[in-house]
């Protein structure tokens, strides 16, 4: 189970670092822009393309989100050097609902660290009485589907664009 601490700046439940052998699991915080800035020079256009649907300029859109109307997280694996590998953000989109989207270095892949970080916000989730867990992919990216249906979550919905792909946490059971 991951121990939970109270992140200041949100005022949302964070769990505490989670070490996977090579990698650590980490709260990223707003501050933190140049480390995305860096991990996303090294992303290619599929992985920005699978993860945003199109370009970004740079890596400030893997920050938390925090302002009036949303509020988030977001969780990095780093390498023991310090390089991020991967990132998941989550936004709540109501109390008992939020979203996740995940994007994962090119030269990091098929190493663990998206099922990683994904279960370890299932696992939070359910700690902070979440019910719901939603995602989104393009039907072309088929690891992310893949990922998504191995780790629990069901296809909900979508369109020729998007999979909509949601998780019950058992919170409300």
């Amino acid at each position: 189970m991951v121990e939970m601490t109270e992140s200041p700046s949100a005022g949302i439940a964070a769990p505490n670092d989670e070490h996977h052998g090579c990698y650590l699991i980490r709260s990223l915080q707003g501050v933190e822009g140049g480390l995305c800035d860096t991990f996303f020079s090294r992303l290619r256009r599929s992985d920005l393309r699978w993860r945003f649907g199109g370009p970004r300029t740079s890596g400030a859109c893997l920050l938390p989100c925090r302002n009036a109307t949303l509020r988030g997280m977001a969780f990095a694996a780093c390498s023991v050097s310090g390089d991020v590998l991967g990132i998941l953000n989550l936004e709540y989109v109501d109390p008992s609902t939020a979203e996740i989207a995940l994007i994962v270095r090119w030269d990091a892949k098929r190493r663990g660290i998206g099922r990683a970080l994904i279960s370890h916000v299932m696992r939070w989730s359910k700690a902070v009485g979440l019910k719901r867990l939603v995602g989104h992919a393009m039907p072309d990216n088929k690891a992310m589907l893949r990922l998504a249906i191995a780790v629990g979550f069901r296809r909900a919905g979508g369109d020729q664009a998007l999979i909509e792909l949601s998780w019950l946490t058992g919170a409300e059971a």
